[in-house]
């Protein structure tokens, strides 16, 4: 194998696995950890300051 047929074969398969990676996390959002605040207490919104 050549290096200029090494490294294209390299580049794809970075290509490839960026290309996966992101139909997973795409198509499979349940698979993520959530990072939803679900166990703080509900607090009111504090009101605007004036000027």
């Amino acid at each position: 194998m050549s290096k200029q047929k090494k490294q294209k074969w390299k580049r794809n398969l970075v290509v490839m696995t960026a290309i996966t990676g992101l139909g997973f996390s795409t198509f499979y959002p349940g698979l993520s950890i959530p990072v939803a605040a679900v166990e703080q207490p509900d607090q009111p919104i504090p009101k605007e300051e004036s000027v």
